[in-house]
């Protein structure tokens, strides 16, 4: 029934089929994708990843901003703190809300990366508005 010859064959396809499944990512790791905000102003920040202009307008006048913020997925951000979001290859928008001031402001920006990349996003004073430090 079994030779030799057929069990090597044997042995040499399962080799082959399970290293083809980690070639292809289906029993591997991925590398994720990051974008890290690094708040590197004087001032408390929200940061937020392809979340709505609008949305965030809303959730700034509502009751407990702070609150509203978090459900967005916004992540707060000390002065001197940085935040992760994991995130697939591509464009995405990253939006900044400095919550120390009375009427919301934003830092808007465009930031592209590629699988399994880190991209630092470094928010200073000069970045917001001359009235906001």
């Amino acid at each position: 029934m079994f030779n030799r010859r057929m069990f090597v064959a044997l042995a040499v396809c399962l080799a082959v089929s399970a290293s083809s499944v980690f070639a292809n990512g289906n029993g591997g790791t991925k590398k994720d994708s990051h974008i890290k905000v690094k708040n590197e102003s004087q001032d408390t920040l929200y940061a937020f990843v392809d979340v709505d202009y609008d949305d965030i307008l809303e959730a700034a006048d509502s009751d407990d901003p702070a609150q509203a913020f978090e459900e967005l997925g916004g992540q707060l951000v000390d002065s001197g703190g940085k935040v992760d979001f994991p995130v697939k290859a591509g464009t995405h928008r990253v939006t900044v809300v400095d919550v120390d001031l009375e009427d919301a402001v934003f830092v808007d920006r465009s930031v592209t990366v590629k699988k399994g990349q880190t991209k630092n996003v470094f928010v200073h004073d000069a970045d917001l508005p001359a009235d906001a430090t």
